[in-house]
């Protein structure tokens, strides 16, 4: 491939500027996306990966899982495109020194250069051009944000870093997951692959990034995803699963953090990962859910629940799509709403073990005022392997005592004090609960099976 300097670079912009404000492109907005992403990937210097593949992903937008279907659509468009150059050169840019070609054959065009506009080929490549896709601001790095922010990031990512170590070894060590819900294909991977490499990565972090988000109030856990998620964006920017996820994270955190300084920065951020997501793939379900985060950490409870339902329309069996709808009506007090769903879905999906819809179903149970079958179902999820962390202790603290059974209840609100002694249930239900009602309800039966907060040495 010749590589030309930044005159001819700039004299072939100036043409691909004519050429996509002119008459014959008027309406073909495909056509116009398709020879602005081949110029601007061949001045880039990565003519070499232009594929069909290649545009159905970052042209067309479609999802990982549909490019191998949507080939045929990439080629018939290029012949289009062909067609309408050839319009073009024949019409309204006869006259022009410089032209755009897409040879047969091929997806990486070719210029010609006429009448003293010679190019002087060099070494390097020119300037680099924008997809046809207009992005909003980066998400700002921690230097924008608060100094609060900025020294938890700090300190949480030192440990994190570990973890996430661990967490790659595991993978590599115990191979991919097998559950057809969670993950992408091998022949989509082998498809994604050809198309990009450095797509497939992204891909696969941001896979990864989701079964560390749950259970969702964890904050080293939420770190350690957003961690992941911020990779896929460094990965692969025009992926929509690293944004979708970073959204989703971010969101949580804010809803989880006692601390309003440490809330707004989390929305924020939150809020402007999500738009990226909506803009890179606004009918994926995964981008659907993110915005329903981001509307339930704003308090919208209501635009976030139609969100919520709207992705899992579109993915019925994602069962990370359906885990997040779970949570977002458990809190929003659809109680029945969630026991309904999820009984019936625990019978029709073919689903790993361990799902965290299974602990929002005990917990709607015992918000039902059915307790003993929320110590049934939290007790069959931890067998199942399902997450498992301090609300659940909490909710089994809470289901013992309102049975009267208190020398579980004590039990368990003992394990609850020793094993997460910063454990706050007051401020963080009454984040999450749209009716706070529902989060006094559990404190007062925690609290009267002898669980107290852990006294700070100002107190």
């Amino acid at each position: 491939m010749e590589r030309f300097g930044s005159d001819e670079n700039t004299l072939i912009r100036e043409e691909l500027a004519r050429v996509l404000t002119s008459q014959i492109f008027a309406g073909a907005e495909r056509h116009k996306r398709i020879l602005q992403y081949v110029v601007d990937r061949y001045l880039d210097g990565t003519a070499e990966d232009i594929r069909a593949k290649a545009i159905a992903l970052d042209v067309y937008g479609y999802s990982v899982n549909e490019i191998e279907r949507r080939e045929t659509t990439v080629r018939v468009d290029a012949g289009r495109l062909r067609r309408r150059l050839d319009d073009y050169y024949t019409q309204e840019g006869a006259q022009n020194t410089v032209r755009i070609r897409l040879p047969k054959g091929g997806y990486a065009p070719s210029f010609e250069f006429l009448a003293g506009t010679a190019p002087n080929a060099e070494q390097g490549g020119g300037d680099h051009g924008k997809l046809d896709k207009t992005l909003p601001e980066p998400t700002p790095s921690l230097s924008s944000v608060s100094a609060r922010t900025r020294q938890m990031f700090v300190v949480v990512a030192l440990g994190v870093f570990f973890a996430i170590s661990a967490l790659q070894i595991y993978q590599w060590s115990s191979g991919p997951r097998d559950s057809p819900e969670r993950s992408v294909s091998g022949q989509t991977r082998a498809a994604v692959f050809q198309a990009s490499p450095r797509r497939l990565e992204a891909v696969n972090l941001a896979e990864t990034g989701r079964d560390m988000i749950f259970p969702a109030i964890d904050p080293k856990r939420l770190q350690a995803a957003l961690i992941v998620f911020e990779a896929s964006i460094e990965a692969d920017p025009n992926y929509f699963g690293g944004h979708a996820g970073a959204a989703q994270v971010l969101a949580l955190s804010s809803l989880r953090n006692p601390e309003a300084e440490l809330a707004v920065d989390y929305l924020e951020l939150s809020e402007k990962r999500a738009k990226t997501a909506e803009i890179l793939a606004p009918e994926e379900a995964w981008t659907q859910s993110a915005r329903a985060a981001v509307e339930w950490a704003a308090g919208n409870f209501a635009e976030a629940r139609s969100k919520a339902a709207f992705a899992t329309s579109i993915a019925p069996e994602d069962l990370h799509i359906l885990e997040f709808d779970a949570l977002l009506n458990l809190f929003s007090g659809n109680f029945e709403h969630v026991i309904t769903v999820i009984t019936a879905l625990r019978q029709s999906v073919q689903r790993q073990s361990g799902a965290v819809f299974d602990n929002a179903l005990g917990s709607a149970y015992f918000h039902s005022g059915d307790p003993k079958k929320a110590l049934d179902v939290f007790s069959k999820a931890i067998q199942s392997g399902a997450p498992f962390g301090p609300i659940s202790i909490a909710y089994m603290a809470a289901s013992y005592q309102q049975l009267g059974q208190l020398s579980p209840a004590k039990k368990h609100a003992k394990q609850l004090m020793e094993g997460w002694p910063n454990f706050r249930p007051v401020p963080l239900f009454q984040n999450l609960f749209l009716d706070e009602t529902h989060a006094d309800y559990l404190v007062s039966a925690l609290e009267a099976a002898g669980w107290q907060a852990r006294q700070s040495p100002s107190d």
